[in-house]
């Protein structure tokens, strides 16, 4: 009876085996995200031509932007300032970046050069708007140029 029991576990527990490494075979492979900058990274978007990035990192608890290539390599930090951005996005022909900005509460909408040159307001006084009416504003403003 004993010799019985045992084999009777071993057989369970080998078949539980069997079901947790199938269970794990489907699940493969294992996708580890990939640190793209050395802080927070949000608000990711890929150029038109699917060759950069343009993302938010966090520094001195402010979103600055970054460009780089889509694999991560060579980030360039674009923006070195005490506005707090959010939202980038690329133009449609690639040429520009557009993001939203704000300074004590107020949020204004940028427009800047990937090569780090060009950063100025669109808009001339700042706006106290949500970022969802803010983002499809510029959105709009932009295709019409």
């Amino acid at each position: 009876m004993r010799m019985e029991k045992s084999f009777l576990i071993m057989a369970v527990i080998g078949w539980c085996g069997f079901i947790a490494s199938t269970a794990c075979e489907a699940a493969s492979p294992l996708s580890i995200p990939t640190q793209l900058t050395h802080s927070l990274n949000y608000a990711t978007a890929a150029a038109p031509d699917g060759k950069k990035l343009v993302t938010i990192s966090v520094i001195a608890n402010k979103g600055q932007i970054f460009v780089m290539e889509v694999d991560g390599s060579h980030p360039v930090q674009i923006t070195h300032d005490t506005i707090d951005y959010d939202d980038p996005q690329w133009s449609p022909d690639g040429e520009k970046i557009i993001a939203t900005g704000t300074i004590k509460e107020e949020e204004r909408i940028y427009i800047m050069n990937p090569n780090r040159s060009g950063l100025q307001p669109l808009c001339s006084r700042p706006k106290r708007t949500t970022p969802k009416s803010t983002a499809s504003m510029w959105r709009l403003n932009l295709l019409r140029r």
